[in-house]
């Protein structure tokens, strides 16, 4: 009974609270908003929003294949019916804090707030979701993957529709992201439908000694057919390097040696955790309004230490997770990282703008992992005991 009651109580204070979560997050993004265009803008660039809410009209089926005529067609479409640029702007953010509460309303309760808030409230993820722009819609689609993720990990279902119209979106903005995504997906899909992988109850150590043991086996696999995807590699290295190096973008990294493979594998050491950080101590020190956004990269980078480790602490609490999250989402972060690495090593601005579609895969599918589960165990109470 006094459990029954206790949840009881929790559910009605979540009740209570939604609607400060609802004006929090629209008073948060709104607040973002107009610091991204009347300050931020004012010293670098905001992407290519100003083409976008200048192009013709053209709603065709091509734009569903090209992700550029996509943005053209969604953000001039909005352009023309709203008849302002601003009020295009106030719509993606509108619809960005509508989306958020859509995922957190039900276990907002049962969240790590700190950490939650904390993912939040990084200033380039609000920027970033709160102006015109490929990354905005990018990111909602993948929140609607991570969403569908979880709930089939919790409830072991999920609707079709969230994670087709998810994919289908993260696909078309920002396919090398979704492949990290998709591996999420596919790895909750396939545990909860196996009775021998929700059963299995080897302990995280172990689960991750073979993990380790297949990337090894991995590895060996990729130097035995180096010459079967090499030449794939080259042409990756050389489409990222030209994608920045081809102008100039003020902060370009020229010096960085970039002419074959051995070179991708000699700077990941150091480019993989670069690539996210975005400009380093002495890139921050020549140019001081580099200062403010390494402090941010540091901080994305401890956040992003500090959701790991929360979740395999859940994972050696909660045995039901365990596969999916050693053979799921550390490899999807894993493939993710190394999939922004090339395109975000060479200009720190660019590093901090492309890094924003993973934040709901590094920072929320943890936190919206644990908080459903932990939603879910008191739901089962309540029910037990009412």
């Amino acid at each position: 009974m006094i459990v029954a009651e206790r949840s009881k109580l929790v559910f009605r204070m979540q009740r209570l609270k939604s609607p400060l979560l609802f004006f929090g997050l629209m008073l948060t993004k709104l607040i973002a908003l107009g610091f991204g265009l009347f300050v931020y803008a004012k010293v670098t660039t905001l992407g290519d929003y100003q083409r976008y809410l200048t192009a013709s009209v053209d709603i065709s089926l091509a734009m569903f294949s090209d992700r550029t005529l996509f943005a053209d067609g969604l953000f001039s479409l909005l352009r023309s019916l709203l008849g302002s640029d601003f009020l295009v702007h106030f719509s993606v953010s509108i619809a960005s804090a509508l989306l958020t509460y859509f995922l957190v309303r039900k276990n907002y309760e049962f969240s790590n707030k700190v950490l939650l808030w904390g993912a939040l409230l990084l200033p380039h993820f609000l920027i970033w979701t709160s102006i015109v722009g490929k990354e905005a819609i990018a990111i909602g689609g993948f929140f609607l993957v991570v969403k569908w993720c979880v709930d089939m990990a919790v409830y072991g279902r999920a609707r079709w529709t969230v994670l087709i119209l998810g994919l289908a979106v993260g696909l078309l903005m920002r396919p090398h992201y979704a492949v990290g995504y998709l591996l999420v997906a596919c790895s909750s899909w396939v545990m909860a439908r196996s009775p021998v992988a929700v059963g299995v109850r080897f302990s995280v150590g172990a689960l991750a000694a073979a993990l380790s043991l297949l990337a090894s086996l991995l590895l060996i696999g990729m130097a035995a057919t180096h010459f079967v995807w090499v030449d794939w590699l080259q042409y990756l290295m050389e489409v990222s390097q030209s994608y920045f190096l081809s102008y100039d973008g003020g902060s370009n990294r020229c010096w960085i040696p970039w002419g074959d493979s051995r070179d991708f594998f000699l700077n990941s050491w150091w480019g993989v955790p670069l690539s996210w950080i975005g400009p380093t101590v002495g890139e921050a020190l020549s140019r001081p309004m580099f200062m403010p956004v390494l402090v941010e990269g540091l901080l994305s980078l401890f956040l992003m230490a500090a959701c790991a480790y929360a979740l395999v602490g859940f994972a050696c609490a909660n045995p039901k997770y365990r596969m999916v999250i050693v053979f799921g989402f550390m490899p999807a972060v894993a493939m993710a990282l190394a999939a922004h690495y090339p395109f975000g090593l060479f200009n720190p601005g660019s590093a901090i703008r492309y890094k924003q579609s993973l934040a709901p895969l590094v920072y929320f599918y943890p936190l919206l992992l644990m908080a459903e589960h932990r939603r879910a165990v008191m739901l089962d109470r309540g029910r037990s005991y009412g």
